[in-house]
């Protein structure tokens, strides 16, 4: 679990532009986790980086 919050790896996501999504994101093409990062005004939404 610590992994999944570190910093280390925040970072890195951000560094490699890497878009985060959840299942329903790949199934069905949707934008449900962006919107969810971008509505809690995530540093790890993909328009912040």
């Amino acid at each position: 679990m610590a992994a999944l919050t570190s910093d280390t790896l925040k970072n890195w996501v951000r560094e490699h532009n890497i878009e985060l999504i959840n299942f329903r994101d790949a199934l069905y093409g949707t934008q449900e986790y962006q919107n969810h990062l971008r509505s809690i005004d995530s540093g790890l939404f993909l328009g912040n980086l």
